[in-house]
């Protein structure tokens, strides 16, 4: 027996670097958006999304982004309590999260959680775990710290208790490794003391093997037992023999505390240890183990929290405080580096170049640490430098082949060597240039075979030499002279020469005659030459990438960025086996398959040396395995392993913004079916996500908005989409994922979303302005014809104004002028016959003087009221009040006219009004004069919206009933002023007062 497990153990450390190799591990820590390093459960949910509980709330993961969920009460998606300790999808597809605060359900449709607290009191009162075990169809089942195991119905929320009394222990972290017989309803709950069984119907328990510490428990899928994980290692337990605990050890495994256990998809069973690390059993006889060590591919730790295999093959560990670490199994790339702290490793990190020996040993050229002899049976590593070989020229490696002898030439930075591979004896080689004169040891960049017998060699300071198989001289040629050439390739009597600061060169050598050729390729620094001889192409590298080429150098296709290559600076191109062309840049490795035109991107999450590789760093050795050399060693390539079939990327939206704002209805966005936006929410940022563990973080998404982009848009994978100023219509959004051969093989996401019309462009509103419009017209027709009409009318009162005005110019002069002429007239025949009879005239020549004045001055008043330059109230008053002054005057009587300071009198008057204020005036005036026997008269005018003359003498006044009976003095002033709406009033007592009141025209 003990000689049995003593192989077991070597079987364990032999196989702990090259099961671990089997694996890419991936490490995901706070420094990755991890809340916190302490994960005691691991799940998947339907959607994809990894959940991870902490000390700092739970986390989902989609394969590059942490989103934690905190305790944040203002949040609806907020969870309550900070510890997290168990994770159990329902039914529902909703998870649920205990804490020390209670179980959280979220729901993923909502994006929002309902929180269940301990009803029971607790024998720890500070706190209120609730750990969700398991899920039913109908049932969460929990354990609650107050000894109870309860179940939350996934429809309603109604809690029953299933059982009391379950002695649970201050370690109550390990319920999450219960087992649930779903065909038998049995819940299978590790304890401190053995375990308990709880059947969920009666909840009728059974507690058994109490004489154990028993830490986790997995059924086991090749019989009918049940794997027990104990602080004494792996035991195994029958539950089906009537009830008797048949317990058995398991020799095989060491007995070192076990923490929980998983199997995963093929049926491993994966084991965790307090302190030993993680074991995979493939039954039923290989154990392995993986553990931490000093290569960068191992585990960060060796205590296991948990394990969670997925369906997909992916085993998920959480890693002391450490966070997860992700195993994917399949893994091609194995990285050796320098490690000081290690006895076997590389002894320098920047790797030039690589050969092959007769023993299938990797001779690898370095950067100042000589050549490095990897054994990749054993992974061993021996050197030789210049201190153990003197004939080495220097340890700064640039080149290295090996010609058909077996002898290698080595070319450095200081000179160069031929080298028995097997005895390491050596032999200088000297440059001479084309005078025949010895140079200088020359910085040595490629040695490429040339011609028959005869190699080609490029260096920095002299350009190319020849040297023949067994000479020790090389000798310079013509081309380029004393240039710096970098790179060079013979391939097919075709001659590529790349120098320095100047275009590339390509020749066809025939018999020692080169003629060159003039290709578009050379419009391109060419920095490495494949030829696919089936195909009939050439694969050519650039510093602006890739080039496709016939035999006879055009051009068919040029490959960037753009179709998925990592970068355009191309440092070395590997063919392998299966035509699959390997590409180093200086932002990792593409691989381009040359029968589907796809690329590939790996990246230092793949298990990289690093992004930054060396030029000519290239190389498959005879194995089939590759080989690339960069600054932080260099990367073996096992291209036979296909690695695990992959669950196909899921595109996801993990927040959209409608003019910059969180979307936040009702819904999360990714479970809504069709989003209605208001005309104003026309700025639209799609920020994207894709859910996919194998690809490293570098897929790549394509996009359209339809009706919007004609064609698909490439993006990479957290991207932000902006669509800005969107018009009113209906629109879908289609996006998908690309898987890690950057072929979009997954479901597509669609985002129907409309976007209303403004309210002005909307039917109702258009109708409403149709009619609105109607009216207007009818109403602007009706309005033309009215103020036709008016215009009409105004003209016909305008020429009946006229014809008005004509016939009161006719009647004023007929009946001022025609009675005046008539008088004239009468006196000038009554003075004719005195002057027969010889009486005296004089008398009667006075009056027709005195008729004439009176006639002239009744003539200047018509022509004044009709001059339209007396049109203002202004001048109304002006000659009113001139007139008064001087008629009062020239009969004796003082005049006194008041008018008022603050009068601007620019209002129009017509020539009526004006001559009816003004007859109406003289009128008073000539009764004062006649009648009054007034020495004063006081005239005061008052303007508002109607004109007022007050006319106030200090005579003896008049009794009005004993006017004269054929008097039409004051019946003509009252007519007057009746005619332009206004009035007269006369007061007579001691003395006499005119009120003269009329509206002002507007």
């Amino acid at each position: 027996m003990r000689r049995r497990i003593l192989l077991i153990f070597c079987v364990f450390f032999i196989s702990i670097n090259l099961f671990s190799q089997d694996f890419r591990i991936i490490h995901w820590g706070i420094e990755n958006g991890l809340s916190q390093g302490i994960n005691q459960k691991i799940i998947r949910d339907s959607e994809g999304f990894l959940w991870a509980t902490s000390y700092e709330g739970v986390n989902r993961f989609d394969g590059k982004t942490f989103k934690p969920f905190y305790s944040f009460p203002q949040k609806r998606n907020s969870i309550k309590g900070t510890e997290t300790v168990g994770l159990v999808e329902d039914s529902l597809h909703s998870i649920w999260v205990g804490s020390g605060n209670g179980v959280n359900r979220y729901d993923p449709v909502t994006d929002s959680v309902i929180t269940f607290s301990l009803y029971a009191p607790s024998t720890h009162p500070t706190i209120g775990y609730i750990i969700p075990i398991a899920a039913t169809k109908t049932e969460v089942i929990c354990f609650a710290i107050s000894g109870e195991i309860i179940g939350f119905n996934s429809r309603n929320f109604s809690r029953r208790v299933i059982a009391k009394n379950i002695p649970w222990y201050d370690d109550y972290i390990n319920v999450n490794n219960s087992w649930l017989n779903k065909s038998t309803n049995e819940l299978w709950m590790p304890l401190e003391t053995g375990m308990i069984s709880i059947q969920l119907t009666s909840g009728q328990t059974k507690h058994i093997l109490k004489d154990v510490h028993i830490n986790a428990i997995l059924a086991s899928k090749w019989d009918n037992s049940l794997w027990l994980g104990t602080d004494s290692g792996l035991r195994i337990w029958v539950p089906a023999s009537n009830g008797l605990p048949n317990f058995f050890s398991y020799d095989e495994i060491p007995n070192y505390k076990i923490t929980c256990l998983a199997m995963d998809s093929l049926n491993n069973m994966w084991i965790g240890t307090e302190e030993y690390g993680l074991y995979i059993w493939e039954y039923p006889h290989k154990v392995t183990r993986i553990n931490k060590s000093g290569d960068q591919s191992s585990i960060s730790g060796n205590k296991i929290n948990t394990i969670f295999c997925d369906k997909s093959g992916i085993t998920w560990i959480s890693v002391s405080t450490n966070g997860i670490e992700q195993l994917i199994p399949g893994n091609r790339f194995t990285h050796f580096s320098e490690n000081a702290d290690a006895a076997n490793s590389l002894n320098n990190n920047v790797v030039r170049c690589f050969l092959e020996d007769a023993d299938k040993k990797l001779w690898i050229a370095t950067q100042g640490g000589g050549i490095n002899l990897f054994d990749p049976a054993t992974s061993q590593f021996t050197t030789i430098t210049k201190k153990q070989v003197p004939g080495l020229p220097f340890d700064f490696i640039r080149y290295m082949v090996k010609d058909e002898k077996g002898r290698a030439l080595i070319g450095t930075e200081k000179g160069m060597c031929r080298m028995n591979m097997s005895t390491s004896a050596t032999e200088k080689i000297s440059f001479n240039g084309i005078n025949h004169s010895l140079l200088a040891d020359p910085y040595i960049e490629q040695i490429i075979p040339w011609k028959k017998n005869s190699w080609l060699i490029a260096t920095k300071e002299y350009g190319l030499f020849e040297l023949h198989n067994d000479s020790n001289l090389a000798r310079q040629l013509p081309f380029p002279g004393n240039k710096h050439v970098f790179y060079t390739a013979f391939v097919n009597n075709l001659l590529f020469v790349s120098v320095w600061d100047n275009d590339p060169k390509i020749f066809r050598v025939n018999n020692g005659t080169w003629q060159e050729l003039k290709k578009d390729v050379t419009a391109f620094t060419i920095t490495y030459v494949l030829h696919d001889k089936p195909a009939k192409r050439y694969w050519i590298g650039t510093l602006k990438g890739l080039l496709e080429t016939d035999e006879d150098l055009n051009i068919l296709h040029h490959y960037t960025r753009d179709n998925g290559l990592s970068n355009h600076y191309i440092y070395s191109m590997v063919m392998d086996r299966d035509t699959i062309l390997w590409i180093s840049t200086n932002r990792g490795l593409s691989q381009f398959n040359t029968k589907t035109r796809s690329f590939r991107v790996f990246t230092p999450a793949d298990g990289l040396q690093g992004y930054e590789y060396n030029a000519k760093a290239g190389f498959m050795a005879s194995d089939g395995n590759l080989y690339f050399g960069g600054t932080n060693g260099f990367d073996m390539i096992r291209p036979a392993i296909s690695g695990i079939k992959a669950d196909p990327p899921q595109f996801y939206i993990r927040d959209l913004l409608i003019n910059n704002v969180p979307y936040a209805g009702e819904k999360d966005i990714n479970h809504i079916s069709s989003l209605s936006l208001p005309y104003n929410g026309n700025n639209i940022t799609i920020q994207t996500g894709i859910i996919d563990f194998t690809s490293s973080g570098i897929n790549k998404i394509r996009y359209k908005l339809q009706n919007i982009d004609a064609d698909w848009k490439i993006a990479d994978r957290d991207f932000s989409i902006n669509y800005s100023g969107l018009p009113p219509g209906d629109y879908t959004f289609i996006a998908s994922a690309a898987n890690m051969n950057n072929e979009y093989t997954g479901k597509e996401s669609t985002l129907r979303f409309s976007i209303a019309k403004p309210w002005w462009l909307t039917w109702w509103f258009r109708i409403t302005m149709i009619a609105l419009i109607g009216v207007a017209i009818t109403l602007a027709i009706r309005s033309y014809y009215r103020r036709q009409l008016l215009r009409e009318r105004t003209a016909f009162e305008k020429k009946q104004a006229v014809e008005h005005e004509r016939t009161r110019i006719a009647t004023d002069m007929h009946d001022d002028m025609g009675a005046g002429l008539s008088r004239i007239k009468f006196l000038s025949e009554t003075i004719g016959i005195k002057k027969q009879q010889q009486q005296p005239i004089e008398e009667d020549l006075g009056k027709i003087r005195e008729y004439s004045h009176d006639m002239i001055d009744k003539m200047g008043e018509i022509v004044w009221a009709l001059n339209e330059k007396n049109d203002s109230l202004n001048d109304l008053l002006s000659y009113t009040r001139a007139y008064a002054v001087e008629y009062l005057s020239q009969n004796g009587i003082k005049c006194t006219v008041q008018i008022p300071e603050q009068f601007a009198g620019t209002e129009f008057v017509s020539g009526e009004f004006r001559r009816n204020i003004y007859l109406t005036v003289k009128e008073a005036l000539h009764n004062i004069v006649k009648h009054s026997q007034a020495n004063n008269v006081n005239i005061d005018i008052k303007i508002n919206s109607q004109l007022i003359i007050s006319i106030a003498d200090d005579g003896i006044g008049f009794e009005q009933n004993n006017i004269r009976p054929f008097s039409n003095g004051l019946s003509s002033m009252r007519k007057r002023m009746e005619t332009m709406g206004g009035q007269c009033s006369i007061i007579s007592s001691i003395g006499t007062v005119v009120r003269l009141e009329v509206p002002i025209e507007k």
